[in-house]
């Protein structure tokens, strides 16, 4: 059995876009067509570390692999159950993304993130959460695989924390085959400007499928850390992105 724990990354969002027969999923559905067992994901879009390590505690003992999803580190670490859904809120360009009805809430977190953010203290969490996590894998005899979205992005960035107690090797840089995706296409940037983004885990169909091949080999892969990036296996053709252009202009972008 495997189990995914993280953010949007590696959630089964939207599932109205779930379509098995034309081959759109979420690389977890992908995952779980390539082996032969169980695949459970607990993610959930926009929380944070912390949520994502709660519910790592709660569950981890029943898998035999695990795959742990760190998102952005200056996320909102503890907030209500009713306001899980803005931990990514922090700046003011974030407030496009969230409902109407979470407008006023959202709004307070941005005017309070500047008296209240500590990089030092989120940076502490993270290196914390992810040695735990190694740590528990490692006693447990759980084979992880650590997949860090936002990390070197960019070739003068650094990782926020040392791999020191890595027990898996360490995928960085998922974000940019996202991003990637966007700067290839200028309708789906056009869309994403307006409209909820509705690939799976930000990738599209094509991207979604590659992601789980590789994330099953890195079961296997006796290495600590590499770059998404660095393999020449994704693509960024709008064909792939069909069924999201179908959907927003079939319902005039009332998703």
């Amino acid at each position: 059995m495997i189990g995914i724990f993280g953010d949007s990354f590696c959630d089964l969002n939207p599932p109205q876009m779930i379509d098995v027969q034309n081959d759109v999923l979420p690389w977890p559905l992908h995952l779980q067509n390539l082996v032969d067992c169980n695949v459970t994901s607990y993610g959930q879009s926009a929380t944070s570390i912390y949520w994502s390590y709660c519910k790592f505690l709660k569950y981890y003992k029943e898998y035999e692999k695990i795959i742990f999803v760190y998102t952005e580190y200056n996320r909102w670490h503890t907030l209500k159950n009713e306001h899980l859904g803005l931990a990514h809120v922090y700046d003011k360009e974030r407030l496009q993304m969230v409902p109407e009805e979470l407008k006023d809430v959202a709004k307070k977190l941005v005017d309070a993130h500047p008296f209240i953010f500590d990089q030092d203290f989120n940076k502490f969490v993270y290196q914390s959460i992810f040695d735990n996590v190694n740590k528990l894998c490692k006693q447990a005899e759980i084979k992880l695989v650590n997949i860090m979205p936002f990390e070197l992005l960019f070739e003068d960035d650094k990782l926020p924390v040392n791999l020191n107690q890595a027990s898996g090797p360490c995928l960085t840089s998922l974000a940019k085959i996202s991003y990637t995706e966007c700067d290839k296409s200028s309708k789906l940037e056009k869309y994403l400007k307006l409209y909820p983004d509705l690939r799976h885990n930000h990738l599209n169909k094509y991207n979604n499928k590659i992601l789980a091949k590789i994330i099953l080999e890195s079961f296997t892969k006796d290495i600590s850390l590499y770059k998404i990036t660095d393999i020449d296996k994704f693509v960024y053709d709008d064909i792939y992105l069909q069924h999201v252009f179908d959907a927003i202009e079939s319902n005039n972008g009332n998703m």
